[in-house]
């Protein structure tokens, strides 16, 4: 059995392609060194996005999805043309009348051919009657409505097209008011219409009892189990109330965008075909209920389009909704706290609205915080984001590995020495034994070194001479001493300019890396030296390790380095 393995770079927490809390931190570092504010850093991270090094794919910031969605806005706002929803019905209706004048002609025409008078007579009074009657029809489209709802169709084929138009009308006004999810709406009939008047009206009651203060939480699981295929999938009444306000207040976005008399026309159609099925005032109940319930839903909003296409009542709703979500969207991508608020986004949705790679930039963007929190890089302490010490230890290294990698290995400092140690370590070598060592005689090498000398000069005096003596003599010179590690220790102070010319020449950012640099290393490296620094810029003063990430320049000018002297020393004289 032949097995095959492949390997991938490892991206750290998080999905498959999401950058790790390592990565994070290294976006940030700059801009962690120059204010120290985690939280700060955070947000222009978000603001300004990344390409991520593991995958080399780009993280979109605030101000690219920002500008997507305002194009997918400007795009949207091209699918259609409002002002041709009224237009639209109005042809659909000539077509139907167009089809009736074509029956009334073929009326005559058959009774003419039959060659019986009295039937012509007939057909030709009743044709001029049902002519005049269709073209003395009222100019409003609600009122032709109402009106060829009473009338009496010659024509079999255009009564089935007139009431195939009415009952998709009815179903699309009220598609205007429920949720997009619900699927039942396009072949909605009578019976069915009926059914949603008393789904609505159940409803409703649910919602005066509970503004009254009432529990319905068993009342409403009972409500969707009969009526859940109507108003679409909700576990809890709020969940259904957001999305029948989303819809609701689309519907009322597409009245406010059209201009007066298209809004007073459509309005009249509205009322005219829910009257029908008693759905009007339900419909209106439902609406009252959904603003009071929702009055942050944007009920006032308004879209002007620029699009040449035919609309619909449903696809027209649909597009105010989309708009309106985009709105919603924005509104939060631009606020100034918007990545606390990040993880409540609907990322499907974000996806559906503007593409799988804008949704995946935010998904990212939102999981920035957590993702540094579950690594244990930062934490909330007071309502701040602060650095942890593992967090502070780990900006250290990435600033120390970016400092050495730009300059030659043989520059780097260590502690070494010429001078034999006064330690208590042993180390792994001897030397030969010199005025002033401690005489920690090696005695194996001691030994060795007699012998080798005591043989070499017994053969150099007699080879004939007998057996060679086993006692060994030990001379100063033989004796070895062990090395010891040598104990050095090193005080150091570091000054670090804060004054504000120091920004204003863009020499901070370089003199506070190299100060978090070198404090990373003598702290690693040489635990026992002593590193303190000093801040200065006005006055002077001590700043602890940990405080050192957030230590940032004044506003105040003046380069007090006589008090950073005085500091110094003071530190010194402890060590």
């Amino acid at each position: 059995m032949t097995f095959r393995f492949s390997y991938r770079s490892f991206t750290g927490e998080g999905e498959e392609g999401s950058p790790s809390a390592e990565e994070i931190l290294g976006h940030i570092s700059d801009e962690l060194a120059y204010h120290g504010d985690v939280r700060a850093a955070l947000r222009k991270l978000m603001r300004d996005g990344f390409t991520s090094s593991a995958t080399g794919s780009r993280i979109m910031g605030l101000r690219e999805l920002i500008n997507s969605i305002r194009k997918k806005r400007a795009e949207i706002s091209s699918e259609s043309d409002l002002g041709r929803i009224v237009a639209g019905i109005q042809d659909e209706l000539n077509g139907v009348l167009d089809t009736e004048r074509e029956g009334i002609r073929r009326l005559v025409e058959e009774a003419r051919l039959s060659g019986d008078q009295r039937r012509i007579e007939t057909a030709e009074a009743t044709a001029q009657s049902k002519s005049l009657r269709i073209e003395m029809l009222p100019n409003g489209l609600s009122r032709k409505l109402s009106e060829l709802s009473e009338y009496d169709f010659i024509s079999p084929q255009a009564e089935a097209e007139f009431s195939e138009l009415v009952e998709k009308l009815r179903s699309q006004v009220v598609s205007m008011y429920l949720s997009q999810f619900s699927s039942a709406l396009g072949a909605m009939g009578p019976s069915d219409m009926a059914r949603l008047r008393d789904g609505m009206g159940e409803l409703n009651d649910l919602l005066d009892r509970r503004a009254r203060g009432e529990d319905v939480s068993v009342d409403f699981d009972d409500f969707m189990s009969r009526y859940g295929d109507l108003f679409g999938e909700a576990s809890t009444l709020d969940e259904l109330l957001d999305q029948l306000a989303s819809r609701a207040a689309a519907a009322q976005a597409l009245l406010n965008s059209m201009n007066p008399a298209e809004r007073a026309e459509l309005r009249a159609l509205s009322d005219m075909l829910l009257s029908d099925m008693d759905l009007d005032w339900q419909v209106s109940r439902l609406a009252s209920n959904l603003q009071m319930a929702r009055p942050e839903a944007g009920w006032g909003k308004g879209y002007a389009t620029r699009g040449q296409g035919p609309a619909t009542m449903d696809s027209a709703t649909s597009m105010m909704e989309r708009l309106g979500e985009l709105d919603s969207l924005e509104a939060l991508l631009s606020d100034e706290d918007s990545g606390a608020h990040l993880g409540e986004v609907d990322f499907e949705r974000v996806s559906e609205l503007l593409g799988e790679n804008e949704a995946r930039s935010l998904k990212d963007l939102a999981a920035l915080n957590d993702r540094l929190e579950e690594a244990g890089l930062v934490e909330t302490e007071g309502g701040s984001l602060e650095l942890t010490p593992k967090g502070i230890r780990e900006l250290g290294s990435r600033m120390l590995r970016e400092i050495f990698s730009e300059i030659s290995k043989d520059r780097l400092g260590v502690h070494q020495t010429n001078r034999n140690g006064q330690g208590h370590e042993r180390d792994l070598g001897t030397k030969p034994y010199e005025f002033g060592d401690p005489f920690n005689v090696n005695i194996g090498a001691t030994l060795f070194n007699a012998a080798r000398r005591t043989r070499s000069g017994s053969e150099n005096r007699q080879m004939d001479a007998g057996p060679l003596r086993r006692s060994v003599h030990i001379a100063p010179e033989d004796i070895e001493i062990d090395r010891t590690e040598i104990d050095t220790r090193c005080a150091t102070v570091l000054a670090l300019d804060l004054s504000l010319s120091m920004p204003m020449r863009d020499n901070f950012l370089p003199a506070k890396k190299m100060a978090m640099a070198l404090v990373s290393y003598v702290t690693a490296a040489y635990p026992n030296d002593y590193l303190g620094v000093v801040g200065f810029a006005e006055v002077a003063r001590e700043i602890p390790h940990y405080e050192l990430p957030k230590a940032t320049w004044d506003f105040q000018y003046g380069t007090n380095l006589a008090h950073a002297l005085q500091i110094s020393r003071t530190l010194l004289g402890g060590y």
